[in-house]
């Protein structure tokens, strides 16, 4: 969990340097992107439609790699369905 939490830090602070880096407003930048993604019922749609295939896409390629199949065509079998 302290790593996952560590990663999140890193990953946020590096998003706000590169806004800070490009002169955009941090906040300003951040309320726009959760606005897009989670700010109303259609946001929330277009989020869930997007994700579905790349979680199901992560989830079968964990499955494989646990069971010590090394496959290396997940990108492909996204894009053809």
């Amino acid at each position: 969990m302290k790593k996952a939490l560590l990663l999140v830090a890193v990953l946020a602070a590096a998003l706000a340097l590169t806004l800070v880096v490009f002169g955009l407003p941090v906040g300003a930048s951040l309320t726009l992107l959760l606005d897009g993604a989670f700010g109303d019922k259609f946001a929330w749609g277009r989020t869930a439609v997007k994700t579905t295939p790349l979680l199901f896409t992560g989830l079968g390629m964990t499955v494989a790699w646990r069971a010590g199949i090394y496959n290396v065509g997940g990108e492909g079998q996204y894009l053809l369905g």
